[in-house]
């Protein structure tokens, strides 16, 4: 059976995953196709929040929320809707959204990726310049993350600042399919975009709080500016 076959029956493609957060963050991800949906699991189910200074004074700091299911992202293409979960504070929360329409610029550039041939295509999303490499041999448009729309299934993807890179390893059909249908995420809170945008401004006072907690006994800080880099930074793409 040809990929092509196996595509219509269910896919699964496994990548490596880098974040350059901090600190940075490797996972293996799995993109799950199947009944005109795509499910991306990925990030670290384990984790920790860490402190620490640099040369120049400042101080950085981490939150990671020890999460047992971690990130999902699940893309309804007949329904035209994305699912994202993910955890903070503890807490775990649910984006709903109309499906993004990603305006893709499909250039000529090809290369060979683990012995297929992918095509190059660029985008900008909600912030960031993205590139990816897709293999129209697989007419799916689907992608890590939420990066999707190309006629093909997208096999690496990255922005151009090397915060986000999604690396393919290995594709094949769906063996013992996991719960793919909104179970999958398991209890969490449903929020809208406007919401989420909260939920960053909560992350950045959080960061603050605990970053004067680690302040000895008597000292004080004065926050002059506070900087986080999100993976979405704007949220004016449709």
């Amino acid at each position: 059976m040809g990929l092509h076959a196996q595509a219509q029956e269910g896919l699964r493609v496994t990548y490596d995953l880098y974040l350059n957060q901090t600190p940075p963050m490797h996972s293996v991800a799995e993109l799950w196709y199947t009944g005109g949906v795509s499910t991306f699991y990925w990030n670290d189910t384990g984790g920790e929040s860490q402190v620490r200074s640099e040369e120049s004074g400042s101080v950085k700091i981490s939150l990671r929320d020890a999460d047992p299911i971690g990130s999902v992202n699940r893309a309804d293409f007949g329904a035209d809707s994305l699912y994202t979960r993910g955890s903070l504070f503890h807490e775990a929360y649910l984006l709903g959204e109309a499906l993004p329409r990603l305006r893709w610029e499909l250039g000529n550039e090809s290369r060979e990726l683990g012995g297929l041939t992918v095509y190059k295509a660029t985008t900008d999303f909600r912030g960031r310049q993205y590139t990816a490499w897709y293999h129209p041999d697989i007419p799916l448009p689907i992608g890590p993350w939420k990066l999707q729309g190309l006629p093909g299934v997208i096999l690496e993807a990255h922005d151009a600042e090397g915060f986000f890179r999604a690396v393919f390893q290995s594709l094949g059909p769906i063996a013992g399919l996991p719960e793919t249908g909104m179970a999958a995420f398991g209890p969490a809170r449903a929020i809208d975009l406007d919401g989420f945008r909260e939920l960053q401004h909560e992350m950045t006072a959080e960061l603050i709080r605990r970053i004067r907690s680690k302040l000895p006994r008597g000292a004080h800080m004065t926050v002059d500016e506070t900087y986080a880099d999100f993976l979405e930074r704007s949220f004016d793409h449709p």
